[in-house]
C-alpha cells in the first residue's frame, strides 16, 4: 500500500485512497471493521464505485440511488 498523494509529474498517478487493497478471512455471519483514508488529490478527478445488493428488498434504494443519478 502507498502513501497518499497528488496527481504529481505522471498522468493518472495519485494516490486518494488508502490501504489500495486487504484481505478478510471471516466465517459466515462474523463482522468485519475496517478503515479507509480518503484525500482528494490536488486538480484531479474523483471516480466513484459503489457496490450495492441489487436484490428485491434493495429496490427502494436502487430507485433512490437512481433518481440521484439523473
Amino acid at each position: 500500500n502507498e502513501e497518499l498523494s497528488d496527481a504529481g509529474a505522471v498522468a493518472g498517478s495519485a494516490i486518494q485512497l488508502k490501504p489500495q487493497k486487504f484481505k478478510f478471512s471471516l466465517r459466515p455471519g462474523d463482522p468485519a471493521a475496517f478503515t479507509l483514508t480518503f484525500r482528494q488529490a490536488e486538480d484531479y478527478p474523483v471516480d466513484l464505485y459503489y457496490l450495492m445488493d441489487l436484490t428485491f428488498t434493495m429496490k427502494k434504494h436502487k430507485e433512490t440511488l437512481a433518481e440521484l443519478a439523473d
